[in-house]
């Protein structure tokens, strides 16, 4: 494999995305190559529900689908499909920028993970995730315990 571009100057991948991304926060990954057991810890950048960037200890292969578990908090989404777009290296590690194969034959639960990853980009931008396609901002969800508190309990069935 050959070395990664150094991330500066024109080999800045940020330039080049077609929707915003959000700070990733808490965010935590794991990555897995297809065909391997092993998974590589990666440190979260940032985030949108159709990619992200990562820093990694090692370069990702370009030819090979990546297997991601994503977690914030209690939202845990596993073997989430992904291809390499861009790599660079940093001081840190590895700068990968991935973006979501959820329409891959591999990616299973398709609906699900797609939901999961529109929740995961709600919660990091605030509830203001823009739709990448229409501009567009969905409704924002409440939290249960805000909804549950607004509901008179003398309207409950017994």
């Amino acid at each position: 494999m050959t070395q990664p571009p150094r991330c500066d100057g024109d080999n800045n991948p940020m330039e080049r995305r077609a929707e915003p991304r959000w700070d990733a926060g808490a965010l935590t990954a794991c990555v897995r190559v297809r065909g391997r057991l092993g998974r590589q810890k990666a440190d979260v950048v940032d985030f949108s529900r159709h990619g992200l960037a990562l820093v990694t200890s090692a370069p990702l292969p370009r030819d090979k689908p990546l297997f991601l578990q994503l977690r914030l908090e209690e939202l845990n989404i596993q073997n989430v499909v992904a291809v390499l777009h861009n790599c660079c290296t940093t001081d840190d590690g590895y700068r990968c920028g991935l973006r979501f194969r959820t329409t891959s034959e591999l990616q299973f639960d398709r609906e699900l993970i797609e939901s999961q990853l529109k929740r995961l980009e709600q919660r990091l931008s605030g509830g203001e995730a823009v739709d990448a396609c229409t501009g567009e901002v969905p409704v924002t969800l409440q939290p249960i315990a805000t909804l549950t508190s607004t509901i008179d309990p003398g309207t409950l069935l017994p």
